[in-house]
Order: C-alpha cells, then sequence, then structure tokens
C-alpha cells in the first residue's frame, strides 16, 4: 500500500495531443475572405482588384451594392431597382401600396436605398393612402 508521500512510480505520460501546438487563426491575405453562413470561408484566391474578396464574390458584391458613397449607401440607384417597378405596378389601393413600401423596407435593410430615399417612398405612400381614401369617399 502507498502513501501520499511516496511518487507515482506508474504515472501516465502526457499524451502528445495535450501538448499546446499554437494554431495560427490569421486569415491568408492571399485568400478570399468572405465567409459562408454556415462559418467557412471562400479558399478561392483573392482578386486583383478587390482588397478582400475573388473575382466571384466581388463581382456578386458589386451587383448587389454597386459603387458606395462615402456613407456606404449607393447613390441614385433606387432608379435602376427592378424590385421597387415591379412593386410599384399597382398603386391605386392599400394593398399595393403596402406591398410597395415593403419592398422599401426589405431594401433599405439590404442598404440598396439611403435612408432619405426610403422616407421618400414612406412619405409619398403616405399621400397615396390619404388619396386612395379620399377617393372611395366621393
Amino acid at each position: 500500500m502507498t502513501t501520499l508521500q511516496e511518487p507515482l512510480t506508474n504515472a501516465i505520460p502526457p499524451f502528445p495531443f495535450f501538448i499546446e501546438n499554437p494554431i495560427d487563426t490569421n486569415q491568408l491575405p492571399d485568400r478570399c475572405q468572405f465567409t459562408f453562413s454556415d462559418g467557412r470561408q471562400c479558399r478561392m484566391a483573392r482578386s486583383q482588384i478587390h482588397p478582400s474578396l475573388c473575382p466571384f464574390h466581388s463581382e456578386r458584391e458589386e451587383q448587389l451594392f454597386g459603387d458606395p458613397s462615402p456613407g456606404g449607401y449607393v447613390v441614385g440607384r433606387a432608379l435602376d431597382l427592378p424590385e421597387l417597378y415591379s412593386a410599384c405596378r399597382d398603386l391605386t389601393t392599400a394593398a399595393g401600396v403596402n406591398r410597395a413600401l415593403a419592398q422599401v423596407f426589405r431594401l433599405l435593410a439590404q442598404r440598396r436605398i439611403s435612408r432619405q430615399e426610403a422616407a421618400t417612398f414612406g412619405h409619398l405612400a403616405q399621400l397615396l393612402l390619404r388619396s386612395i381614401s379620399a377617393m372611395r369617399a366621393e
């Protein structure tokens, strides 16, 4: 029987995986920095014309956001949005105005239009709703 004072001679040696191996978590500067929704990172080489994305993701970013203004918003792109045109086909009913406002909200959340443009659309929608109710009263 051993006492607490005696050293254990049958101690288990440390396993190799217990040894600390520092892992470099820095992202490679020559790789695309796009991260997918499940946490994976794109492995394509970084584009020569974009500071952090591959050619595919930089083109996709350009399609979605265009040339950003200094405030981060796309200037004047509200006129080039087919989603907004399709939502504004029928503004003679409250449901049509509601559809258009929902699309404006989506575009604002995606930063595809500025807050000022969204506020302008909101004000115009309010005027349309008032005129629709006034026309029904006549």
